[in-house]
């Protein structure tokens, strides 16, 4: 096992022996990552669900594709994987279930999207599944945007109490057409976790964003798809924000678990009174030359 390292991530300084794609920092940790033989079940439970268990103050999950792990507030994230897993579905799980919940343990709700730095701020484009978000990140990154995450946005405060989009990591999960059309050597890449066709890609450092942004626009992709080459962007009133914030929570659950109603309902107001919303309807890809063409036309329309 290598030497601990402290990695800078999401707002946090986390320490891990497995190394993980994200800036390294000289600060004092916040976090210890660490493998530990793990108990099969937590005493005095608060909430008992399938594969998650909370007592307060930790959680264990049973996760049938990666093993186990035990996310203690503010202190740990512990784990006991499988035996024969690769060092690269490891980190796809320490960055996703571990990380992803030790936000939600700690109050800060995370929101499932892209994020990408901006002329005069940060920009956060929501999207479930399927819609066109890790087509888009290729593209802006193509086109030389530089970006937050493609996956786990997390937003914290600030003193004054303005939100901003802290960095996450830099292994972002694409197919490997995608890989292919932005001429990446995929060979020694690995799948980003058992039975998974994406593969894991570190992005260059110099399009990963090192500092975080104050969010500055919140847009909401379509599952329909505009004609033509133009997106169609539309602003949307703070309610229907408001309603549509709550579908694209990372790991949805975990906030019924926590009982964090209250918790996001302030974050979602901060958002509402902070930065306008949108919904947009991406065109498609075929409408354009190359995927670099649709990141470069995408980046004039969304003002980056």
């Amino acid at each position: 096992m290598s030497k601990p390292n402290v990695y800078k991530l999401h707002g946090l300084n986390i320490q891990s022996e497995i190394p993980l794609p994200a800036s390294p920092t000289n600060e004092h940790p916040d976090i210890i990552v660490s493998a530990q033989k793990l108990p099969k079940s937590l005493p005095d439970l608060i909430d008992n669900r399938k594969n998650l268990q909370f007592d307060g103050k930790k959680i264990l999950i049973n996760q049938p594709l990666f093993g186990s792990l035990l996310i203690e507030k503010n202190t740990a994230i512990k784990h006991e994987f499988y035996p024969n897993l690769s060092q690269a579905h490891c980190i796809t799980a320490i960055l996703g279930s571990g990380i992803g919940t030790l936000l939600h343990l700690n109050g800060n709700t995370p929101l499932h999207g892209l994020a990408v730095s901006g002329q005069q701020g940060a920009v956060i484009l929501l999207a479930d599944s399927g819609t066109g978000k890790s087509t888009l990140a290729t593209a802006l990154l193509l086109a030389g945007q530089t970006v937050f995450t493609d996956d786990i946005i997390a937003l914290r405060y600030d003193a004054k109490g303005q939100l901003n989009v802290q960095p996450a990591h830099k292994r972002f999960k694409l197919e490997p057409a995608q890989l292919s059309n932005m001429h990446v050597n995929i060979d020694k890449l690995c799948t980003t976790a058992p039975g998974v066709n994406k593969l894991g890609w570190d992005i260059p450092t110099q399009l990963f964003a090192q500092q975080a942004q104050p969010l500055k626009k919140c847009l909401f992709i379509s599952t329909t798809r505009a004609a033509g080459q133009q997106a169609s962007i539309a602003s949307i009133s703070q309610f229907e924000s408001f309603t549509r914030l709550r579908q694209h929570i990372y790991r949805p659950r975990l906030m019924n678990v926590l009982k964090q109603q209250e918790t996001f309902f302030q974050l979602n107001t901060t958002l509402q009174n902070q930065c306008c919303s949108y919904t947009i309807n991406l065109p498609e890809l075929t409408s354009f030359e190359s995927i670099k063409e649709y990141g470069v036309a995408l980046s004039e329309q969304l003002g980056l």
